[in-house]
């Protein structure tokens, strides 16, 4: 009920209301899964990711890090009893994990963090690509965000590629859903194109980013 309604505060753009709520609910499954690990760790991790990401929207990166760091720990511990039911879950906090990282100008430990984000939503979208392919094309997102920040402009080329070529697949499927999301991908693809120099190809990209908008409006 708490998560609930964290949630709803948060899907209103009221993080700061949603903050209390979480931090109870994490106290409460904290202290059940003293009890009962088996039943109340997987709702303690989901209470600590959300609670994370709300706390790094409100500007508090140190307490972000702590609450995504604990979930990954505990999903890292569920995932190998069932695989199924708990990796895309912890793929879910290690992309959380990898931005915490990033705020806190800790850019080189967030790599491999998204990398392995990202490895997991490939294996998974292998699996099932109608559920899990829009992810792995937001894990690519971050990936190459952590890819520029080091400045390995040539790097974040393929991996934001292959972004925009799901979300172009998936905004064909379901313009009004995904072509936004498309349109940034293509958006952060010329912003890398043009520091690399290549600015027929970023001003293509442009180009076609132009035309979709064209269409919204």
């Amino acid at each position: 009920m708490l998560t609930d309604l964290g949630i709803q505060l948060s899907d209103a753009g009221r993080p700061e209301e949603a903050l209390p709520a979480e931090r109870e609910a994490v106290a409460i499954r904290r202290e059940l899964a003293g009890a009962d690990p088996d039943q109340y760790f997987p709702d303690r991790a989901l209470s600590l990711n959300n609670l994370a990401i709300w706390l790094g929207e409100l500007g508090r990166p140190r307490d972000a890090f702590s609450a995504a760091d604990e979930a990954v720990a505990i999903r890292r511990e569920l995932a190998p009893a069932s695989p199924d039911r708990y990796r895309p879950d912890l793929a879910t906090s290690l992309n959380n994990f990898g931005v915490r990282l990033a705020e806190l100008g800790c850019t080189e430990d967030a790599l491999p963090v998204s990398q392995e984000a990202v490895a997991l939503y490939r294996d998974l979208a292998r699996a099932d690509p109608d559920r899990h392919r829009p992810s792995l094309a937001s894990s690519l997102g971050s990936l190459a965000s952590r890819l520029a920040a080091l400045d390995r402009w040539a790097d974040a080329v393929p991996v934001t590629e292959e972004a925009v070529a799901i979300r172009r697949e998936l905004a064909t499927a379901n313009p009004d859903r995904y072509r936004p999301t498309l349109a940034a991908s293509m958006d952060r693809l010329s912003e890398i194109l043009s520091t690399l120099g290549r600015q027929t190809d970023a001003e293509a990209v442009r180009h076609e980013v132009a035309g979709f908008r064209a269409l919204a409006d």
